[in-house]
């Protein structure tokens, strides 16, 4: 049929790229640093780059504060950084460095070749852990001219990661590669956020690199030896002030009435979730310091997984008219820009 187009869901994070039909269970094709499909468009620059948990990133500083601060790396975190800085490209990349093309060219590739459809007749929904407006509509012009979609819409992480929990109260906590993000959600609709790069899994991996380096075994390490600093690590997440106390100095610092519906149900997302204990000691210690709240962990199936049933029986069923507007297309682009086009901040 000249106007049938399919709802392609798209989720990519710094290390995986998984696409699939909205509708089915779980995405089609994922594409991770090990899969040749990586390897043939990821790519690496001899630009040298520095991790978030370093503190240089910040727009806040100058260029000649980045400078001293540089200057002022120790010995381990300069080999932290040349580790970095090897692995970019090889174990995860930074899309937005190259304005998106690489993402675009991959995303193209995979809606014709493995979703065995035209992308002339591919709508993608995009899953938005944040990006800034600017982002978005780099992201969108490069898919628009790698003629790799006809129209895209973004859909927030935090409610659709909810939807897959079966919930629409509670708190969202998400391991990414650059930082870890906690969302409380009310009625699906977000009202608090914070993010934290300590907690990051590029901060993790790399202070277990760093650990591993120290280690007389260096790469030749025992298991035993290798579990041991794994758990040494995890424990950073366990401080006095760690990641438990603050995800419950942010359920409390809410309206009293929203505090039980957030604390019952508590989620958790990205790769670091589905390490063994981690999320109940979590669960566990935050607990102790809500006091006389119950703090609970409610299993979910990820963001794609929502975002897919989110679509098939939510949006895709609602009248055009009530979401249509944020869909962003090559004309609304080109026409407005993205200045204009205020549904790339929703």
């Amino acid at each position: 049929m000249a106007h049938e187009y399919y709802a392609v869901i798209l989720e990519f994070t710094a290390q995986k790229v998984a696409l699939g039909f909205a509708g089915e269970p779980q995405f089609h094709v994922c594409v991770t640093p090990t899969s040749p499909l990586w390897k043939k468009f990821v790519y690496s620059d001899n630009e040298i780059r520095y991790p978030t948990f370093l503190g240089l990133g910040s727009h806040a500083l100058s260029a000649e504060d980045k400078d001293k601060l540089r200057s002022c790396l120790s010995e381990d975190e300069k080999s932290t950084v040349s580790q970095y800085n090897k692995d970019y490209g090889t174990h995860w990349f930074c899309w937005k460095n190259d304005k998106f093309r690489a993402l675009s060219r991959l995303v193209k590739h995979l809606i014709s070749a493995s979703l065995l459809i035209s992308n002339a007749s591919a709508k993608l929904f995009i899953i938005d852990g944040g990006m800034a407006a600017v982002e978005k509509a780099s992201l969108c012009e490069s898919l628009f001219a790698q003629n790799a979609a006809v129209a895209v819409t973004f859909l927030p992480r935090s409610p659709c990661l909810a939807i897959s929990g079966g919930v629409e109260n509670g708190t969202l906590v998400h391991f990414g590669w650059n930082e870890c993000c906690v969302v409380c959600v009310c009625d699906l609709r977000c009202i608090s956020s914070r993010t934290w790069s300590e907690y990051s899994g590029e901060s993790i991996h790399y202070s277990m690199v760093k650990s591993m380096r120290m280690n007389q075994d260096g790469d030749f390490a025992s298991v035993s030896t290798k579990m041991s600093i794994e758990n040494e690590t995890l424990q950073s997440l366990f401080s006095k002030d760690g990641l438990p106390a603050r995800i419950a100095a942010e359920i409390l610092a809410l309206d009293i009435d929203s505090r039980p519906l957030v604390a019952s149900n508590i989620l958790f997302s990205g790769e670091l979730a589905s390490v063994s204990g981690l999320t109940e000691k979590i669960i566990e210690q935050v607990n102790h310091q809500l006091g006389t709240l119950q703090a609970q962990q409610t299993p979910c199936l990820g963001a794609w997984a929502g975002a897919s049933l989110y679509c098939s029986v939510g949006l895709l069923r609602e009248n055009p008219s009530k979401w249509k507007h944020k869909e962003i297309t090559r004309e609304k682009l080109s026409g407005a820009g993205w200045k204009e086009l205020q549904y790339l901040n929703t």
